[in-house]
């Protein structure tokens, strides 16, 4: 709803704007055609030879330049004023999709991006493939490391999970230690080889306090399934963590997966 309001301010503004900017110019013309008729009446009404026209010619363009300089600063104020407004706009957009932790999606862009690739995944009949992500006991690491060592484990590991994918893939964070990542016209043996690959990843890493974790070291819980046959979106999320729920039940540090025809 935000952004909808602010679409309908910035074209009410622009609006505003090209409505000035219109009076402005037609002002600035008729001011300017009445001074330069002005000044050519002085001047033919004086007759006081050339000089006289001299000075009208000079006053004719001194009013010509203060005239076009105001417009040109009229314009260069609308310019600069919609360039920070469309800028403040994309920019309030951004945060309302962006987790403000970690800096990758969150929670209800990761829902709009689904919805759209189950979209995609239907009309082009293409696989969609989704890994349900957790940090196998964060709690206890924020427990004994501290709140602010927590919070830059989950933001070392969004920036992990964010290098180790496709452009075209999508991570996000799901709600606290859980992340989603949304791997488009990936088929289930290709999405299974990436997940395991970041499941490795992160245990091979020596996070600062890893060591004092139940495993000796930081690990991650993954669940993962692929879809040809597309289904309701909540649906889709509820088997990705059904089987996020299995990997952690079976002693952590697992990848489960499952494929849907």
């Amino acid at each position: 709803m935000l952004g909808i309001g602010l679409k309908r301010g910035l074209k009410i503004i622009l609006y505003i704007f090209s409505a000035i900017a219109l009076i402005l110019i037609g002002y600035y013309y008729f001011a300017i055609n009445l001074n330069i008729s002005s000044l050519k009446s002085i001047a033919s009404t004086l007759q006081d030879g050339a000089n006289t026209i001299f000075t009208g010619l000079t006053k004719i363009f001194s009013l010509v330049s203060i005239e076009t300089a105001l417009l040109l600063v009229t314009f260069l104020v609308f310019i600069i004023t919609i360039n920070y407004l469309l800028n403040w706009y994309l920019l309030e957009r951004k945060n309302a999709l962006i987790d403000e932790l970690t800096e990758i999606y969150n929670r209800k862009a990761m829902k709009t991006w689904l919805k759209k690739e189950m979209e995609r995944a239907e009309r082009f009949k293409q696989p969609l493939s989704i890994a349900m992500i957790d940090i196998d006991n964060f709690k206890t690491y924020n427990d004994r490391q501290g709140h602010l060592r927590g919070d830059w484990l989950l933001k070392t590991i969004s920036r992990m999970l964010k290098e180790s994918i496709r452009e075209m893939d999508f991570v996000g964070r799901y709600g606290g230690e859980e992340f989603i990542i949304i791997f488009p016209e990936t088929e289930h043996s290709n999405a299974v080889d990436v997940a395991d690959r970041i499941r490795s990843l992160i245990e091979n890493t020596r996070f600062p306090g890893g060591e004092a974790q139940p495993k000796g070291k930081v690990t991650l819980s993954i669940g993962l399934v692929t879809f040809h046959k597309v289904l309701e979106e909540q649906d889709m999320i509820k088997k990705a963590d059904e089987l996020l729920y299995q990997a952690k039940a079976s002693g952590r540090n697992l990848l489960v997966h499952k494929r849907y025809n």
